[in-house]
């Protein structure tokens, strides 16, 4: 599973959630900040979930990460954007 990083980075940073085929992904739109994002993904991954991720201009891949830090990361993020 490879990084996906957008290239435009006009856009704030928005949090996604896009349920397709029994699988919750977090997608992370670009921000003005060249920083690369990584989320969770719940139940599994697929070749599907991979297309539709890399389909969408301007998103971030998300992918498997450590359950704690991501549920923080995504914590913070929704905090930021209030």
């Amino acid at each position: 599973m490879g990084r996906v990083t957008a290239s435009m980075a006009a856009e704030p940073i928005m949090l996604l959630f896009c349920q397709y085929k029994d699988v919750l992904t977090y997608m992370l739109l670009w921000s003005r900040r060249k920083t690369e994002f990584v989320f969770s993904l719940h139940k599994s991954y697929n070749e599907d979930v991979k297309q539709v991720l890399l389909s969408q201009p301007n998103t971030i891949e998300a992918h498997k990460h450590q359950k704690g830090k991501t549920r923080k990361g995504i914590k913070k993020l929704i905090m930021l954007n209030k």
